[in-house]
């Protein structure tokens, strides 16, 4: 029996070397110190423990003592019970089939699952994106609103501090997003006041501090509801999202992925995902990564165009030499080698309509305009093109609200 346990409980922390990543990395020490623990003290039961036993513990005269319970009753009972189970088997056995599939049907139906929740760590991160039109400084105002309204949100034992982020958002520990719409704000909250008996009594003592700490009522959850329905009366914002450091896997509680080939199906596809996810119980905060950016300009080679020898690449390289310039030289100044580039100036650069008067040169010498040899409109472009295996992906993501609705439902 002492091996069979000991082999059996090594075999269920074996899985844990198949985790990879960042979160296999940290846990996979675990298995690695119970296998040791457990193999050492199967060695000292069977190697060390029978010499010490040999020392230490005398057979002592048996003596009859009566006690209060009847340990020998007992036992003749459960020998009655264990030999009428046996006479009537069959029945015994479908009896505790039947009991076992009822309370497994139970479980996955009615008992909520959660393997990994959300840790009252008194921090969060609100991600808040502003129309693609907004400059720094369009940003820097409504950032000022949503910090005045966090701070009208908490209280003096509930705030601890407050970092604001205007031009970057830190999605995760992994994606960074980058632009003058984005605005991250950081709220680390003051702990929590103690709750239970093991908060009040045992952790003071096992900690060596001996009193209690944190003034906060109210959990994260509660906070991050109160700070949610606060800044979404806040006008400017176009989408939000709060997130909060998990104690499990890093991730949004559900998220779904979208293959294709089409940049535009894909963006629709997934704001109707996203919509139907967004309307289900408990699911807040539901995005999806394929949103339109900034107005830009896109032109596409005619048939005049075709006709008069040119490609999509000579219109390509006449707007790149137009608009960012040609290196033609490097000239040295102090200890510096500074390029010259040939470049239009800056009222014909920051004019819309010069587009269509950008002059492109022809092999025989003649010079036609951009707007003559090609198809200028106005669209939105994405911000960033996911893929996976080399096909374009669109990610939904949401967070749910474990007490209404578990995520696996």
């Amino acid at each position: 029996p002492v091996v069979a346990a000991t082999s059996t409980t090594i075999a269920a922390f074996m899985p844990m070397f198949a985790i990879g990543g960042t979160m296999g990395a940290f846990i996979s020490v675990i298995p690695v110190v119970v296998s040791a623990s457990l193999m050492g003290s199967m060695l000292e039961a069977f190697g060390v423990l029978p010499s010490h036993a040999k020392e230490f513990l005398r057979a002592a005269p048996q003596r009859k003592k009566k006690g209060r319970i009847d340990w020998s009753a007992l036992n003749r009972r459960y020998t009655d019970l264990l030999r009428k189970c046996l006479d009537y088997r069959y029945p015994v056995a479908m009896l505790s089939i039947g009991v076992l599939a009822i309370a497994i049907t139970f479980a996955a139906t009615r008992v909520p699952f959660l393997l990994f929740g959300h840790v009252d760590v008194g921090q969060f991160f609100v991600n808040v994106e502003a129309p693609s039109t907004y400059s720094i400084d369009d940003a820097s105002r409504l950032a000022d609103r949503l910090e005045a309204a966090i701070l009208e949100t908490l209280d003096e034992d509930e705030l601890q501090t407050l970092l604001t982020n205007v031009g970057v958002m830190f999605v995760d520990f992994h994606r960074v997003k980058m632009g003058s719409r984005y605005i991250q704000l950081i709220v680390d909250l003051k702990k929590s006041k103690p709750k239970g008996f093991i908060e009040r009594w045992i952790s003071p003592v096992v900690s060596l501090q001996f009193r209690w700490e944190g003034s906060r009522e109210r959990d994260s959850k509660s906070v991050v509801n109160a700070v949610r329905e606060r800044l979404q009366q806040v006008p400017g914002i176009q989408r939000m999202s709060i997130l909060r450091p998990q104690g499990g896997p890093a991730g949004a509680d559900v998220e779904v992925g979208l293959l294709g080939d089409s940049v535009e199906q894909l963006g629709t596809q997934a704001e109707k995902m996203r919509t139907f996810i967004a309307r289900l119980p408990g699911v807040s905060d539901a995005r999806q990564d394929m949103d339109p950016g900034k107005l830009e300009f896109r032109y596409e080679l005619n048939d005049r165009g075709r006709r008069l020898g040119l490609t999509q690449n000579d219109l390509a390289d006449a707007v790149r030499t137009g608009f960012l310039g040609l290196k033609l030289t490097y000239v040295s100044w102090r200890d510096k080698r500074i390029p010259v580039r040939l470049i239009y100036d800056d009222q014909l650069r920051h004019d819309a309509g010069a587009l269509d008067r950008l002059p492109i040169t022809l092999d025989d010498g003649r010079t036609v305009y951009l707007g003559d040899v090609a198809e200028i409109r106005e669209a939105r472009g994405f911000n960033s093109i996911n893929r996976r295996n080399l096909d374009r992906l669109a990610t939904i993501t949401a967070e749910v609200d474990s007490r209404s609705s578990p995520p696996m439902r």
